[in-house]
């Protein structure tokens, strides 16, 4: 069994199943602990899919005619996500599968149904019905994500893979043969998106364009409160760093037309902000009467 998490709005599920040859048509049934929905089935093994009650049920056939490697593909209905969580699996209710999001960190929980109290009844119940078991659990995360220590253990995975190939992170089918480890546990946080990138980026610019019309407004309030020296100096001094900066994004505008106009007209609003202020400081300065520091 697999769960692919690169597509971060709808992660995906999937098994990937080994027929071989049987000497008759046989059926086989696997039980998942978890709904799902959109089902991809091959026809070759005629497959058979149903989901309810926390539970998707696959069927499918093998034959004299059927040798090979066949994928089965489904959408997981994931277990409700809390308000307020602090890292621990055991808070969470509702079901075996959890995909929480919280800002840009990610937490993926597959609690094993053999360590689960409230899925013992349902295994009894399904244990004369299924006849095929899950061998592995593998697990495919985003690329360029960064694992996040899972409450003071030093981990960013629980249990630790048995196997990490190519972005995948293969774990034990059960907690017998996890150690007694109750549930698969992985956290890790995303790379800023595109725009989360570009938002960055502007509000940076926006900081920056201010630090220099916020020096000046606190050299103003300096000579109020009697402190002249050379405030006068100082406000022309960050005066000319301004000019330079609001030159540079004037420049940036024009050369990112073409590349992002919602950039080009940040960059265009965040000068004349600055251009405003540093104009309104300076009209400012020139009032006062000759002599005044």
């Amino acid at each position: 069994m697999c769960f692919d998490l690169r597509n971060d709005s709808e992660p995906t599920a999937g098994l990937i199943l080994k027929v071989g040859e049987t000497a008759t048509s046989e059926s086989h049934t696997l039980v998942l602990p978890f709904e799902s929905q959109k089902p991809s089935l091959p026809r070759e093994i005629f497959p058979t899919w149903g989901s309810y009650d926390r539970t998707t049920l696959i069927g499918f056939h093998s034959s004299p005619s059927v040798n090979g490697v066949f994928d089965v593909g489904m959408v997981p209905i994931f277990g409700p996500t809390p308000t307020d969580w602090a890292d621990d699996v055991h808070d969470v209710t509702g079901g075996s599968l959890f995909f929480l999001r919280y800002g840009l960190t990610r937490h993926f929980i597959y609690r094993y149904p053999d360590a689960d109290p409230n899925r013992r009844s349902w295994q009894s119940k399904l244990a004369a019905i299924k006849d095929t078991d899950v061998d592995s659990i593998a697990v495919t995360l985003p690329p360029y994500v960064v694992g996040k220590e899972i409450k003071r253990t030093n981990q960013t995975s629980i249990p630790s893979p048995l196997l990490d190939l190519d972005g995948a992170k293969f774990y034990p089918p059960t907690s017998l043969a996890a150690g007694g480890t109750d549930s698969i546990y992985l956290k890790y946080e995303l790379p800023p998106n595109k725009k989360q990138d570009v938002f960055i980026e502007q509000f940076v610019k926006l900081v920056i364009a201010f630090i220099a019309p916020g020096i000046q407004l606190f050299v103003n309030l300096l000579r109020r409160w009697g402190f002249r020296g050379k405030v006068k100096m100082l406000i022309w001094i960050t005066a000319s760093v301004q000019l330079v900066f609001i030159s540079v994004l004037v420049y940036l505008a024009f050369s990112n037309w073409q590349e992002s106009t919602f950039k080009a007209l940040t960059d265009l609003l965040i000068a004349l902000s600055s251009a405003s202020f540093l104009g309104y400081v300076l009209w400012k300065e020139k009032q006062l009467p000759d002599g005044a520091q």
